[in-house]
């Protein structure tokens, strides 16, 4: 950070000061000013490695506390469903009033209208309708997908080994300008170069000898260079997740449907009269069965009837306090889905929804809204592979081996030629 705030004051200095010519006292050729990326021929590089038109620096990877004034790992960002633990509610001085939880408090009634003044006659005779009230859980639905991509693995610069301990005789092998291509088709103990030849006489005879570069070991390298955000796209459809509903003010004793988006959804909901039914999400175990979304139910063409799901109820009916309850599947199968958005769960006494309008008698409805995102990440892998040479000397010949009466060894022969 203090090496970062020292250019950041650089910079500035170089900005309020530069020359006419755009020339600063900052050198544009130290390595550290370079791997900013900023230059006279690029001065739009910005805090946070952001340019002023809009490009994030492709090597950028931190993240900025403002607030602290600190550069952090980057952001990972996760959705995780929380759920309240209504055993500490009275610990945490906190209260939930249905999907929200808030700060503790009481109510205290304002006015209460009791009488009226009189009668004021809308319709010419009494038609009773029923305008009910719908309660959702949830009322809305927001998640994040990541989605990995396979490894992207980018060959790298094969490379000598430059490690004294890992080379014999490192400072001839060092001087010899072995190329990595050259060493790419040779095995272990081939030999890589030769250098020039030379002579040793001892008085008697002459030795040749030629020095030699083999190829000692390789080693692969895989080097991780972390998980790359390569897309961020917004999820098309709803994913399939139960909603738990309740319903009351509606007419008593009666048949009605059930429609999301407009389209009749009957084959999607478990129902029972009464209020029994309905759950607060926040309130079910982190394993409950209710809690299971996404592709489990691609395949299904109604509400569950397996393991520990009720099946979908053929006919739904209100008590006779006009109330019913149960829960929804939003179906995302071939060959119905929904988009994202916001969109109504209604009921109504008509089995049409283009006769909710003119004809139902008995309706209700609640908004819900779904936002999703698809985020595709992939890790870079960096394959190198690093050689290790090593020198020794070749004997290349005796001239005295092909006299008669001489017989020399050339393979056990020493430095001095004797067998």
């Amino acid at each position: 950070m203090k090496i970062l705030e020292s250019y950041t004051e650089m910079m500035k200095q170089f900005i309020n000061e530069a020359d006419d010519d755009g020339e600063g006292r900052i050198n544009m050729d130290d390595p550290i000013m370079q791997k900013t990326g900023w230059s006279k021929d690029n001065p739009d590089l910005t805090v946070g490695g952001v340019l002023k038109q809009g490009e994030k620096h492709p090597e950028y990877k931190a993240a900025i506390d403002f607030i602290r004034g600190e550069v952090n790992p980057r952001t990972l960002i996760r959705n995780l469903d929380l759920v309240f633990d209504s055993a500490d509610a009275g610990n945490s001085n906190v209260i939930r009033k249905g999907d929200s939880i808030m700060l503790d408090y009481t109510e205290t009634e304002f006015k209460f209208q009791n009488s009226f003044s009189r009668a004021i006659a809308v319709a010419p005779q009494a038609l009773p309708t029923f305008i009910g009230r719908m309660d959702l859980s949830p009322a809305g639905d927001s998640w994040i997908e990541t989605e990995v991509l396979p490894k992207k693995v980018i060959i790298g610069e094969d490379r000598i080994s430059t490690d004294p301990l890992d080379t014999h005789n490192f400072h001839t092998t060092s001087w010899n300008g072995i190329k990595t291509e050259d060493l790419s088709d040779l095995k272990v103990g081939d030999i890589a170069a030769r250098g020039e030849s030379f002579e040793e006489d001892n008085g008697e005879y002459t030795n040749y000898f030629t020095p030699v570069f083999k190829l000692k070991s390789t080693t692969a390298n895989i080097e991780s260079l972390g998980n790359k955000i390569r897309a961020i796209t917004a999820v098309p459809t709803m994913r399939s997740r139960f909603i738990s509903f309740k319903v009351t003010g509606l007419k008593p004793s009666t048949r009605h449907y059930f429609f999301f988006d407009g389209i009749d959804v009957n084959d999607w909901v478990f129902s029972s009269t009464g209020i029994g039914e309905f759950t607060r999400f926040a309130e079910l175990p982190t394993n409950d069965k209710y809690h299971a979304k996404g592709n489990v139910w691609y395949s299904l063409t109604e509400f569950p009837s397996t393991g520990e799901y009720p099946g979908k109820t053929s006919a739904h009916y209100t008590s006779s306090a006009g109330e019913i309850s149960g829960y929804f599947l939003i179906p995302n199968t071939a060959s119905i889905s929904f988009d994202c958005g916001k969109t109504f769960l209604q009921i109504a006494d008509v089995s049409a929804f283009s006769a909710i309008e003119p004809s139902s008698f008995s309706k209700a409805e609640a908004p819900f809204s779904a936002t999703g995102i698809i985020k595709s990440t992939q890790e870079e892998e960096l394959h190198t592979r690093t050689y290790y040479l090593e020198s020794d000397i070749e004997n290349t010949g005796n001239p005295l081996a092909q006299k008669p009466g001489y017989a020399v060894d050339n393979d056990n022969a020493d430095r001095d030629g004797h067998a």
